[in-house]
């Protein structure tokens, strides 16, 4: 597990550019990878799963060498083809001869599982030669770097028959023909291994609601080919897996693709216009939307309805408008109509019928005259008691009730002057007046009558019921 853990960081080097963990010193370099992920990033393709993998900090949580391979070979399958490596030169060989008359046997070996093991090999030269290449099987593939003698190899001239090489010459080549040897045996060992190696499924676990790192870590050993989508989301939190394609229950092939559909939080709210509409219908298109309604303070409005909202705002962002979006949860303050501003009611009082209206309708309240008058000390057809009375505030539009003055309730005096105490006493009572001071001669007889100090004549008019002084001589 470890030489996994190594061949992982020398892999991420290798492809980055960068030493993962890097620090200013090799310790710390050391102690930076203590229990810590192995920075694998995405654009690796389907490189990185393997890798991440493979440099877990915890060992028993890595591939072993086995599983490493196989994941890195089901990788390379979708990993771009590099450049072909250009063959080796003629300046390898030294003092060798003109390449127009010398032909290098190059033996292949043969592969078990071929259905003729000897196959022999036609191949033009730039010396104008065929090479005819036949080797018999091999028992051990590797008997070749061990010493074993080469096959029979002909070398068959197409129009002279080249010298034989010299004798440096062919030592040289005999490493070359090992190394050849070798690669093909290796090359052709790892095609039939990864054609005959079957090809592993796995079924896609319930991730949803899981965190995005949580998941990837649970199927990052599966070999699958993941990409990682985003969508916004009412009810996922972020970060959480909202679902997965295929869905769980499915059973995926390593090396095939599936997606991680992960949650970006809620989407913006777009804010509705509000202005116009009542508080209640605009509570319920905000809550509709996640977002919060508030009120201010309801304002005073000659033109606007009570109950209508006048304005609103977002208070964490004054300058938003109509149109503008916010997130889920965000709080609208409206301000609404409280109607018109209540009036004071006028004194009336003294004014009238006309005069009265006049002053009403200026306040935007309207009158209305008692249907009966009554007397008072105000004269006849003045405004002399009123409800609301003055100073009260109503409603703009309310109804102001006056009553019209039909002047003082008064009677004629009986005839008293030259009359007796007595027969003055008797007239007035009967009159419906009090007696009040008598002065003089009360066995004489009335000779000045008075009414609230003043002297008022013989039979003169004066208030229902006033006291009437007397004076005798």
């Amino acid at each position: 597990k470890g030489d996994v853990y190594s061949l992982c960081l020398t892999m991420l080097e290798a492809t980055t550019g960068n030493v993962p963990f890097l620090g200013d010193s090799s310790v710390t370099t050391l102690a930076n990878r203590v229990g810590k992920l192995m920075p694998v990033s995405a654009d690796l393709g389907s490189l990185a799963s393997p890798l991440e993998r493979a440099g877990r900090p915890e060992a028993a949580d890595r591939f072993t060498a086995e599983e490493f391979g196989r994941a890195l070979a089901q990788a390379s399958a979708s990993q771009p083809r590099p450049a072909p490596i250009p063959l080796i030169g003629g300046g390898l060989f030294e003092h060798a001869p003109d390449a127009a008359t010398q032909a290098i046997p190059v033996v292949v070996p043969a592969v078990s599982g071929v259905d003729d093991p000897t196959f022999p090999t036609l191949r033009p030269t730039d010396g104008g030669l065929v090479i005819v290449e036949q080797t018999s099987p091999l028992a051990d593939p590797v008997a070749p770097l061990a010493g074993a003698a080469p096959t029979p190899t002909q070398v068959i001239p197409v129009a002279a028959q080249a010298a034989p090489p010299a004798p440096s010459l062919l030592r040289r080549v005999r490493p070359l023909r090992l190394l050849v040897v070798a690669l093909v045996g290796l090359l052709v060992g790892g095609a039939l291994g990864w054609v005959f190696t079957p090809v592993r499924s796995h079924v896609v676990p319930d991730l949803v609601g899981v965190e995005r790192g949580q998941a990837l870590n649970t199927i990052s050993e599966f070999g699958w080919q993941i990409t990682v989508a985003r969508e916004a989301n009412d009810t996922v939190p972020i970060d959480a897996v909202i679902r997965t394609e295929p869905p769980a229950g499915t059973s995926v092939r390593e090396g095939d693709p599936f997606t991680l559909v992960v949650s970006n939080g809620p989407a913006p709210r777009v804010l509705p216009e509000l202005t116009g509409t009542t508080v209640d219908a605009a509570s319920a298109q905000l809550a509709e939307l996640g977002l919060v309604l508030q009120q201010g303070t309801a304002e005073f409005s000659e033109t606007i309805p009570a109950g209508i909202i006048i304005r609103w705002q977002v208070p964490s962002a004054p300058g938003l408008v109509a149109g503008d979006t916010v997130v889920i949860g965000t709080t609208v303050e409206v301000v609404a109509s409280a109607g018109t501003a209540p009036r004071m009611v006028p004194d009336l009082t003294g004014l009238d019928p006309a005069a009265a209206e006049a002053e009403l309708a200026q306040n935007g309240l309207v009158g209305s005259a008692a249907a009966e008058q009554q007397f008072s000390e105000l004269p006849a057809g003045q405004v002399m008691s009123q409800d609301p009375v003055a100073g009260t505030e109503v409603a703009k539009g309310a109804t102001v009730t006056y009553v019209i003055s039909k002047g003082p309730d008064v009677v004629a005096l009986p005839p008293l002057v030259g009359a007796s105490l007595a027969n003055a006493t008797t007239a007035l009572v009967a009159a419906g007046f009090q007696v009040g001071a008598v002065q003089g001669n009360v066995q004489g007889t009335v000779v000045e009558v008075s009414v609230g100090g003043a002297v008022v004549a013989d039979q003169a008019l004066v208030p229902r019921g006033a006291t009437v002084d007397l004076t005798l001589f």
